[in-house]
C-alpha cells in the first residue's frame, strides 16, 4: 500500500490578507469619487443659481414659484412682475440649459365690468351736477 503525504505550506496571512488600514483607504477613495461623479443639485440650490443669472441680465425683483429636481436637471419658475421665468439648470456643473422670459398672461375679464374707481367718479360727477342745477335753478325762471 502506498501512502500519500500532502505537502502543507505555510503561508503568511499578512500576505493573504491585505491591512485594515489599506482596505479603509480603498473605501474612502470609492466613496469620494463616488461622490464627486453623482453629486447633483438640489431644489434651493438650482433657485440661487437661476436668481443670479437672472441678475446678470438685469433683472432684479425675482420671486420663486417653483423648483423641481427631474433626473440630472433642475427646473425652477420664477416671478419677475408681470412675466413668468422658466429656467433648467444641469445638475452637475450649476449651468443654465436653457431659459424662457414670457409676459404673464391675465385672465379675461367681463367686457361689461367697471372698476371701483370709475365708479366712484361717475357717482361724484352725478352728485356735483344735482348740487349744480338745484342752484342756478333758482335763478332760471321756468314756466
Amino acid at each position: 500500500m502506498t501512502t500519500k503525504t500532502a505537502k502543507t505550506t505555510k503561508v503568511q496571512l499578512d500576505q493573504m490578507i491585505p491591512a485594515e488600514s489599506e482596505i479603509k483607504k480603498d473605501l474612502q477613495e470609492e466613496k469620494k469619487s463616488e461622490s464627486s461623479s453623482f453629486k447633483l443639485i438640489n431644489a434651493e440650490e438650482a433657485t440661487k443659481v437661476a436668481i443670479e443669472f437672472l441678475k446678470s441680465l438685469g433683472i432684479k425683483k425675482t420671486v420663486p414659484c417653483k423648483a423641481f429636481n427631474e433626473a440630472d436637471k433642475a427646473h425652477v419658475e420664477l416671478d419677475l412682475k408681470g412675466k413668468k421665468a422658466a429656467l433648467l439648470v444641469d445638475g452637475n456643473t450649476k449651468e443654465i440649459l436653457e431659459y424662457e422670459i414670457e409676459a404673464e398672461r391675465r385672465p379675461a375679464e367681463g367686457g361689461g365690468s367697471l372698476s371701483l374707481k370709475l365708479i366712484l367718479i361717475l357717482v361724484g360727477i352725478q352728485f356735483g351736477l344735482v348740487i349744480l342745477f338745484d342752484f342756478i335753478k333758482q335763478y332760471i325762471p321756468l314756466p
